[in-house]
């Protein structure tokens, strides 16, 4: 499933700095927020757990007969973000927001992501310890939300409202 990005920096900063706020930022939060468009251009967004996969793609684990899923299915344009929700306003901003495609994830590939959604969501070995315990137990299935752009708010690193942005290319 992983594949090795390239990134094309869209500003003045360095993929190391992309790197490191991606690193903090995605350790904020267990959840993001999930855009997609149905085919008659409705938008629609959902809130769901996520995991990372790759270098800078994302993980989902849902059910194929949700809003979203059958949005994907017809578009799989799609869009995410990640906040840290206790920040307070007036407070240092930190967030990411993600444009990419989201796919259904099947065959060996659901294995490989069932390993790594589990790394981060330990507990959900104990209902499920093995991926065709998931498989029949569950409706749900993996999602991979791949990358393409990427904008991450880092006033910590950046001072105010300052980010990095970049688009990823992983072919």
């Amino acid at each position: 499933m992983a594949t090795k990005a390239t990134v094309k920096m869209l500003d003045e900063h360095t993929e190391q700095e992309l790197c490191a706020s991606f690193d903090r930022v995605t350790g904020l939060s267990q959840l993001c927020t999930l855009a997609t468009v149905s085919p008659q251009n409705a938008g629609w967004a959902n809130v769901a757990f996520f995991a990372r996969t790759g270098d800078w793609d994302f993980l989902l684990w849902s059910n194929p007969d949700t809003t979203h899923a059958a949005n994907a299915a017809a578009n799989p344009a799609a869009a995410l973000t990640i906040t840290d929700s206790a920040i307070k306003f007036g407070g240092t901003l930190t967030g990411l927001q993600a444009t990419g495609s989201l796919k259904l994830v099947k065959g060996l590939a659901a294995g490989r992501a069932f390993t790594s959604y589990v790394a981060r969501f330990t507990t959900m070995l104990k209902q499920m310890p093995t991926y065709s315990n998931l498989e029949s137990a569950a409706a749900a299935r993996f999602f991979l939300f791949k990358t393409a752009t990427l904008k991450l708010l880092d006033e910590a690193a950046y001072g105010p409202y300052g980010y990095v942005q970049a688009e990823i290319n992983s072919n």
